[in-house]
């Protein structure tokens, strides 16, 4: 899952800066919508392929969990399972790192379908179309160190340090 990858990177790229007890969250909201979406449908499709055939509606419903709608959903359901006090927090750090994971995918250009945005209001594609879904593959190994960096760096340059 390099997409998931690139998200883990985006995430923490955004959060080295500004550290907290929350940066677990956010960058978790930053890969969820990959994980929850594409990662059951990736492990059915073994299933079905190398254990039992399974029929084509096991694939459907998965993919609105990688859109705001979904994403959303998720977010409030997952959040329940914080400590009540910590739950506006949580929930704000899933939103935003789930809106950084939005972004970037609006930033891509996808052959066929594009990004539904606003489903289920609208299936209208909406994308910037600045690089291609799989361009993030060649960079990442620039952009894992790249993070690292800038994570290591922006741990020393907090104040009180």
């Amino acid at each position: 899952m390099p997409d998931a990858l690139t998200h883990l990177c985006g995430g923490l790229l955004a959060r080295a800066g500004w550290r907290g007890p929350m940066v677990p969250v956010f960058v978790a909201g930053a890969m969820l919508p990959d994980v929850l979406s594409r990662l059951p449908i990736a492990a059915l499709l073994f299933f079905s392929r190398h254990v039992h055939a399974l029929p084509d509606f096991a694939f459907d419903g998965w993919m609105p969990l990688h859109l705001p709608a979904g994403i959303v959903l998720w977010s409030l359901l997952l959040t329940m399972f914080s400590p009540e006090g910590m739950r506006r927090p949580v929930l704000g750090n899933l939103l935003a790192g789930a809106t950084l994971h939005v972004a970037l995918d609006l930033c891509q250009r996808h052959v066929g379908l594009g990004y539904p945005l606003l489903l289920p209001f609208s299936g209208r594609d909406l994308e910037m179309g600045i690089f291609g879904s799989e361009a993030t593959i060649p960079w990442l190994p620039v952009l894992v160190p790249m993070t690292a960096l800038a994570w290591w760096a922006g741990g020393r340059l907090r104040p009180g340090r």
